[in-house]
């Protein structure tokens, strides 16, 4: 194998394992209404757009944990009125925050961060440290299914 194949095939599997992984929970914290397919799809579309049109193919794109925080919520918030407004939603939430992203690189208003202190980011940071901690305190244990068959290693250490 080349070097060449092997540092490309580490970069694929660093972008696709945490899309899995990201998206199996979102399909389970929000009822199916993220699927694999879609997970794959929205992480593989905007990094081919990016490589091709940003001159900067190696760069990750996919869904983050931050992403899938903000996808719960939405659904935990639509999930006490009506769950069928989660897809409408979900469109309009993602029209209106590419609006602001264009707004934002248009006018260049990232260089006024400068005037603005760390406390934001820190405390954004924290913010997120302690909804993650949270989060998992509070899930229920993930249940393996009863239908594995254990292989001969595991039958014999569960049987002494």
């Amino acid at each position: 194998m080349q070097k060449k194949t092997l540092i490309r095939s580490f970069f694929a599997e660093r972008s696709v394992l945490p899309a899995l992984a990201f998206t199996l929970d979102m399909a389970d914290r929000t009822n199916g209404f993220y699927g694999i397919n879609e997970g794959l799809f929205s992480s593989a579309l905007p990094a081919i757009v990016f490589s091709l049109l940003s001159a900067q193919p190696l760069t990750i794109v996919g869904i983050t944990g931050l992403i899938s925080l903000f996808n719960y919520t939405i659904y935990d918030i639509v999930g006490r009125y009506d769950v069928s407004l989660f897809p409408a939603l979900m469109v309009w939430v993602s029209f209106w925050s590419g609006l602001c992203h264009w707004l934002v690189a248009v006018f260049n208003l990232c260089d006024y961060m400068r005037f603005v202190t760390d406390f934001s980011s820190e405390s954004f940071g924290y913010y997120v440290s302690i909804v993650y901690i949270s989060t998992l305190m509070l899930q229920k244990p993930y249940k393996v299914p009863t239908e594995t068959r254990l292989t001969s290693w595991q039958s014999r250490a569960s049987s002494s």
